[in-house]
């Protein structure tokens, strides 16, 4: 016989009471869970982290929770739409006028792009390691299987049990146990454990809550002038074999604003001041620059703004101008001066464009060889005094082309990510703004 006071009455009383508390945080959490569900009084999601981006602040496989905010700061986990259907978790690294840059902390890179702030679902407010495994194998159909039918189908059965003994009036009386002191310990019957009755209802609100998020490992390999296509062929009997024509050279086209021409001094009276960046909009569409930013970087690596914004439309394979308004001596009309008179390019600098208010870069070149950020490999020379270095209007061109040849009045689209091959020197340079004439490759 056991004592009230005995060591494993003790224990037994301890467990039920820890099975107790659990039992009710399961149900809580599990109506939480329902509650954000079915409801909008708490916009709570969960998401399961699919990959290791995030790595160590959130493992591979663990489950998120998060919560709307009102406002986001730079360091934030955040999970964010990337489609209909598609979330990604990022931290935040940089912000500007509503927009934001994502990094994955285990990636080399920030991510490409930036989001709005009407993208994100909210802020990571709990992470709890490789829970997302128990989640995501809850909602495939064994999952389902084994954590909510098998144990509903344990208390259906029970309950179908006990009501049917109680039918045929085959249910024993309780048995009562009592202690030493004859007080009652417990009865006898029927008696389903509470964790058959929490286990559907936990698992099902995992499977209603958890959505996966991606966090993607990310780096950038560059692919120049190919074209790749998939095709089958049948071979056909030819009496005669006519010869065909030379295509001409299909352009790689950037599909974005570049850096078209540079110069960088001129002969004049203000030698180190006549200087210029012009701008090409291969598209078939105008580009509205708003918040724009044009930069530079000298040969020690140094980051300095030459534009700190730039407003205006680029028209559809057309041009923008700009100078410094103190020194330029061009004929050709500047749509937007250099910031400061005290900006300035020389030798071995490269020059970089922004959009978002500098959070996005679209375009740099580099030049001179000591160039320390060119896009690819640095151009090799810095031009010469009242020259000029400039982008090509196909891979094939050069400078003859480009000047006096067939390409000159072709644009300046060719874009294979290498300032080495993609420009042309110049002994004269050739300014264009947006009243110039287009140039359609």
């Amino acid at each position: 016989m056991l004592s009230r006071k005995g060591g494993w009455y003790r224990a037994v009383k301890v467990v039920k009471i820890i099975g107790n508390i659990f039992f009710v945080l399961v149900l809580a959490i599990s109506g939480l869970f329902f509650l954000a569900h079915f409801t909008k009084v708490l916009p709570l999601r969960v998401f399961i982290v699919s990959s290791g981006s995030m790595e160590p602040a959130v493992k591979t496989g663990g489950l998120v929770v998060v919560l709307p905010s009102s406002s986001y700061r730079i360091g934030d986990v955040v999970t964010y739409k990337t489609g209909p259907k598609d979330t990604t978790t990022h931290r935040l690294v940089a912000a500007a006028d509503g927009q934001y840059r994502t990094a994955g902390d285990a990636n080399k890179a920030p991510d490409t792009g930036v989001i709005a702030s009407d993208q994100i679902l909210g802020k990571v407010i709990y992470s709890l390691p490789q829970a997302g495994y128990l989640a995501a194998f809850a909602k495939t159909p064994p999952g389902f299987i084994l954590f909510v039918i098998v144990p509903a189908t344990i208390i259906v059965y029970e309950e179908l049990k006990a009501l049917i003994s109680q039918i045929k009036n085959k249910l024993p009386s309780p048995k009562i146990r009592r202690g030493v002191g004859g007080e009652v310990l417990g009865q006898g019957g029927i008696h389903i454990k509470p964790v058959f009755v929490i286990l559907p209802i936990f698992f099902a609100a995992f499977i209603l809550v958890t959505v996966k998020s991606i966090s993607y490992f990310s780096d950038t390999e560059t692919s120049s002038q190919n074209s790749f296509t998939a095709f089958v062929t049948t071979p056909t009997p030819s009496p005669t074999s006519i010869p065909s024509p030379t295509p001409s050279p299909t352009p790689v086209v950037a599909n974005h604003l570049v850096i078209s021409e540079i110069q960088i001094s001129g002969d004049g009276t203000h030698l180190n001041d006549d200087e210029f960046v012009e701008l090409y909009n291969p598209t078939s569409s105008p580009i509205t620059m708003s918040s724009w930013r044009l930069s530079r970087k000298n040969s020690a690596g140094t980051l300095d703004t030459l534009v700190l914004t730039l407003n205006g439309t680029v028209p559809a394979h057309g041009y923008f101008l700009i100078t410094d308004g103190d020194g330029y001596n061009g004929s050709v009309t500047a749509n937007v001066n250099y910031s400061a008179p005290s900006n300035a390019l020389t030798n071995n600098y490269t020059v970089l464009l922004y959009s978002d208010a500098g959070i996005t870069l679209v375009d740099k070149v580099g030049f001179g060889p000591s160039s320390t950020d060119p896009e690819g490999s640095t151009f090799p020379s810095n031009p010469s005094a009242n020259g000029s270095i400039e982008r090509k209007a196909y891979s094939t061109s050069d400078t003859t082309s480009m000047t006096s040849g067939g390409d000159a009045n072709k644009g300046n689209g060719f874009d294979s990510d290498n300032n080495s091959t993609d420009f042309v020197l110049r002994t004269t340079s050739d300014p264009q703004n947006i009243s110039s004439s287009t140039e359609t490759p």
